[in-house]
């Protein structure tokens, strides 16, 4: 099982280059305003925005850009929620735990894309920090499952051998707790990939997405919706680029769940 999720992270922290490579940057950035507004062809396959530069290109480096601050956010968040939940496992009913309980219970009261956009708002425009901002935030879903993944590991009879044979908690950690409670943790966090994407539009829609003149999936729907009248593919095609990444990510999450469920 831990395969499968190893593997998963591996081809989300990987997706990014690929596409980089793929991406035409040239063709993403050149005003070519002579060019402008071409509908899609076989040449430019998504076609060519207001100033003529290729809508595919740059709809491939915004997806660049959500893909980026997806891996960096599972990436922080993941390890948070497993320290912190089996912490709060390890403690349950005692002040670690009910300090964590309590934050997770903070930051699920208010939906995390409203804390992001408030942080935003205030640290001003750009994706530098937006990864840590959201895996500070996403963490506590998983490790909700984890502690309680880490209650029922820790009366097992193979911990409590593994105690009375003198395993110290950090053994115990590594050994048992981190490679039961991962897949759980790993599934939770890919579910909330389609919203840590969506993100990216929000934040496009407040002006607090990338900074011109890089673009992101959100920035060129929301750009694209005023030309709708007459250019519907600027909006249209960007939107689908980003249901498609949304659902990929979803499957990929039903199939870890799938495999989990069957060798539980």
């Amino acid at each position: 099982m831990q395969i499968w999720v190893v593997a998963s992270l591996v081809v989300l922290l990987a997706l990014p280059l690929a596409l980089g490579w793929m991406v035409n940057e040239r063709a993403a950035f050149t005003v070519r305003v002579p060019d402008a507004l071409h509908p899609p062809s076989v040449s430019e396959w998504f076609g060519t925005d207001s100033l003529g530069r290729s809508q595919w290109n740059r709809a491939l480096v915004g997806a660049i850009v959500s893909l980026r601050v997806v891996a960096g956010s599972l990436v922080f968040a993941l390890p948070v929620s497993l320290v912190l939940g089996a912490l709060a496992g390890a403690t349950a009913g005692r002040w670690p735990d009910q300090v964590i309980c309590w934050l997770v219970a903070l930051l699920h009261t208010v939906p995390f894309f409203l804390l992001v956009i408030a942080v935003a708002a205030i640290i001003g425009p750009g994706t530098s920090i937006l990864p840590w901002l959201v895996g500070g935030v996403i963490w506590a879903p998983a490790a909700r499952l984890v502690r309680t993944d880490t209650i029922r590991i820790l009366r097992g009879r193979f911990v409590r051998a593994s105690v009375a044979y003198g395993a110290s908690p950090l053994q115990i950690f590594t050994r048992s707790l981190l490679p039961l409670t991962t897949p759980s943790a790993a599934v939770s966090l890919f579910y909330l990939v389609p919203e840590i994407i969506g993100i990216d539009a929000i934040l496009a829609l407040f002006g607090l997405g990338p900074k011109p003149p890089i673009p992101s999936l959100g920035g060129l729907v929301f750009d694209g919706i005023r030309r709708w009248d007459f250019a519907p593919w600027l909006a249209g095609l960007p939107c689908l680029l980003l249901i498609a990444l949304c659902l990929g990510v979803h499957f990929v999450a039903d199939r870890i769940a799938v495999q989990l469920r069957s060798t539980s």
